[in-house]
């Protein structure tokens, strides 16, 4: 709410229309000329446009504060952020500034030389839209690199911002898979969903609770509702290594794969419930197993604290299938010594 307030304060009128077609509609800059041509003038105008948007939002104490609260400069040019691997935006200026200089090609007169070139000449090559002669203009000095990527990495900062406000709530995202919006709002739900990976994959776990049956009750046994643990994205989640997250109802699923032996690879799987924000499931596991085939099943051992560790399987594809008192949790598909 605060950085909508701030983007009106900010913003002219058509930067603001430009910001919020493109980062919160989901809107591409071919669309709104498609959809607005009598407001713009091309392609080339929408870019404009946004880019000077960008840079008032760069230098405004406040956005920059929001963006990045815990370094706060009164130096503009220093990097908002370092980029965190799961930061949500698409890939956008840095990428297109991995430019390889020799140290031969490089001219000895310029590598002490400050950057003269205009802010708007390097704001347009960390996007690239200079042409070649200009980009060997900017290149030819490697304070002007420098100085483009750090308007770059800034630039990404504030894009990450925005990006991450333009993702749905639960209910309206709920609509939207069940088709229950307004025809105008689902086409721009749509449009949003199109590039949303993680909108992608609560619909993607949403499906797959939808279409999952219940198992039927029975009169001798505990009823558990049949959920599909579904792999979640490690770096989403901060995490390195050989840990898996699955996610399924209301629990997180951890698994760790080490292997145990080299002369024959065998393996070993130690996993854990969890709640979704990472505190102890409050679902105790009754048993665990294995599976490679219909007949050959491997069951796990429980310790007191819910963790289970699953040892010596040989390589190849499993069926993981965690029981709890009211759910029967699994994984279709484990692939152990595939790499």
């Amino acid at each position: 709410r605060v950085l909508s307030q701030r983007l009106q304060e900010v913003l002219s009128e058509d930067e603001l229309f430009v910001i919020e077609h493109l980062f919160f509609k989901g809107y591409k800059p071919q669309d709104i000329i498609h959809d607005f041509p009598e407001r713009f003038v091309n392609i080339d105008h929408i870019y404009q446009i946004r880019q000077n948007a960008l840079h008032r939002l760069r230098n405004d104490p406040v956005i920059r504060d929001l963006v990045c609260p815990q370094e706060p400069s009164s130096d503009h040019r220093d990097p908002l952020i370092d980029s965190p691997p799961d930061r949500r935006q698409k890939p956008r200026g840095p990428d297109s500034l991995k430019v390889e200089m020799d140290q031969e090609q490089k001219e000895p007169g310029l590598m002490g030389t400050p950057c003269t070139l205009d802010e708007q000449i390097l704001l347009d090559y960390a996007a690239g839209r200079l042409s070649a002669e200009q980009r060997l203009l900017v290149e030819a000095n490697p304070d002007c690199v420098a100085q483009a990527q750090r308007l770059a990495a800034e630039i990404a900062a504030i894009e990450a911002s925005l990006y991450r406000l333009q993702c749905l709530d639960v209910d309206t995202l709920h609509a939207y898979y069940y088709r229950e919006l307004e025809a105008t709002q689902h086409l721009i739900v749509h449009r949003h969903v199109e590039d949303c990976r993680f909108c992608q994959e609560e619909l993607a776990l949403l499906r797959v609770m939808d279409e999952t049956p219940l198992i039927e009750p029975s009169p001798f046994e505990p009823v558990r509702q049949v959920v599909e643990a579904i792999l979640q994205p490690a770096l989403a989640l901060q995490l390195r290594g050989q840990t898996l997250i699955y996610a399924a109802l209301e629990v997180l699923l951890t698994l760790t794969v080490r292997r145990t032996k080299q002369g024959v690879p065998q393996w070993t799987v130690i996993g854990e419930l969890k709640m979704p924000d990472g505190a102890p499931s409050d679902q105790p596991v009754e048993q665990v197993v294995a599976s490679i085939t219909n007949e050959q099943t491997i069951p796990a051992d429980i310790d007191e604290d819910g963790v289970f560790v699953i040892r010596d399987l040989p390589p190849g594809t499993y069926r993981l299938t965690v029981y709890t008192p009211d759910k029967e949790i699994v994984i279709r598909s484990l692939q152990l010594g595939n790499d």
